[in-house]
């Protein structure tokens, strides 16, 4: 699993299951609110 804490300067995309809305966040504001040892599956 890869931590957000490699990964700080980087996005990820996101997609609604549903009405397949899109957008980018920011790693490094995910951090912030998640945590430093939170993994992109478990922001998922």
């Amino acid at each position: 699993m890869t931590k957000l804490s490699t990964i700080p300067q980087h996005q990820l995309s996101i997609t609604c299951g549903l009405c397949k809305h899109h957008t980018m966040l920011e790693v490094a504001n995910l951090i912030a609110v998640m945590g430093w040892d939170t993994t992109a599956h478990e922001e998922r």
